[in-house]
């Protein structure tokens, strides 16, 4: 288990708690990325490294596709950018961990 101060806070914090497992975490930091204006494609493009980078290879085709159909719904005014990337994290963190 990861504690909150663990993962700490700043830009890459959602990417973090991600690849800990700590999905409600993400979310908290997902939102005050949100709230503090940070654009939902710089978030979805460290979305998209860590599952490059950090994710198991046996979950990496399916994550790949969550990124893919959250960039594709962003970019054709799909949904709210709040609601579509918190929906992808909360799918990212369906595993538990990144690297298990």
């Amino acid at each position: 288990m990861t504690t909150d101060a663990h993962l700490g806070s700043g830009e890459w914090a959602v990417t973090n708690a991600i690849e800990q497992g700590a999905g409600a975490v993400a979310l908290r930091e997902l939102a005050a990325q949100m709230d503090a204006g940070v654009s939902p494609y710089l978030i979805l493009g460290q979305l998209a490294w860590c599952v490059r980078t950090k994710f198991d290879r046996r979950r990496v085709p399916d994550a790949v596709e969550a990124v893919f159909q959250t960039d594709l719904a962003l970019k054709s005014s799909g949904g709210d950018p709040r609601v579509l990337l918190e929906r992808l994290v909360v799918e990212l963190c369906g595993g538990t961990g990144a690297t298990r």
